[in-house]
């Protein structure tokens, strides 16, 4: 099944487990097998994690569920530079799914940051070579990392991957990126006296100035 164009949001559902992801386009027959594998039925229900609170419910009240769950945004004119209604979706989220795009480079990483998801990187340079200042070197302790050629030669299934993550192991991410990794993403009010940590600013800007007094020396 080929995406409309104008989707330019996909979600990956279950129960305890959501993701939500980007646009890809499709090109050759393996890069539509690899849409076709993340634009996942809803009523897929080897996908669906429910909790055994859910699984006793009927079926008309999962259906009510799913689609309070279901929140696709229309990408409208402005909405980009508008993000709060994204933000806003990103927090309902455990995991975000980051494709590459025309770049590698997407700036949803940085409102799934800041919202508490836990990314979901296909490609390294998408967050783990770019942003050295600001991004801990153990990915780990914020994403998941899925070589989006083992996706694209249907390898592997994004949604048994992230199913395999331990309640604890989400919980330990998430708690590690609002309060390790969330300041060092966001500007701090001009007006406050920042003890505990440095906002973006102040870290871009005193890394620069290390690194021209190391090539200074040099």
């Amino acid at each position: 099944m080929t995406p409309n164009k104008s989707e330019n949001t996909k979600q990956l559902f279950g129960g305890s487990l959501e993701v939500i992801g980007g646009k890809h386009a499709i090109i050759t027959k393996k890069e539509k097998a690899y849409a076709e594998q993340l634009t996942l039925v809803e009523t897929n229900e080897k996908l669906e994690v429910r909790t055994t609170e859910k699984a006793n419910l009927n079926d008309t009240t999962q259906s009510q569920q799913r689609k309070r769950k279901h929140r696709p945004i229309a990408v409208t004119k402005g909405i980009c530079e508008e993000s709060h209604s994204l933000i806003g979706l990103f927090t309902e989220y455990k995991f975000c799914y980051q494709p590459p795009g025309d770049t590698a480079t997407r700036k949803s990483v940085f409102g799934s940051s800041i919202s508490g998801c836990i990314l979901v990187i296909l490609d390294p340079f998408t967050a783990y070579y770019q942003y050295p200042w600001h991004l801990p070197p153990d990915h780990t302790k914020y994403s998941v990392f899925i070589d989006q050629e083992d996706v694209k030669d249907m390898k592997v299934n994004v949604m048994e991957i992230l199913m395999k993550v331990t309640m604890k192991k989400r919980d330990e991410m998430r708690r590690y990126i609002v309060y390790e990794l969330m300041p060092k993403l966001v500007y701090g009010d001009q007006k406050e006296k920042f003890d505990l940590f440095q906002d973006a600013f102040s870290i871009t800007i005193n890394d620069l100035i290390e690194r021209v007094k190391t090539l200074n020396l040099n």
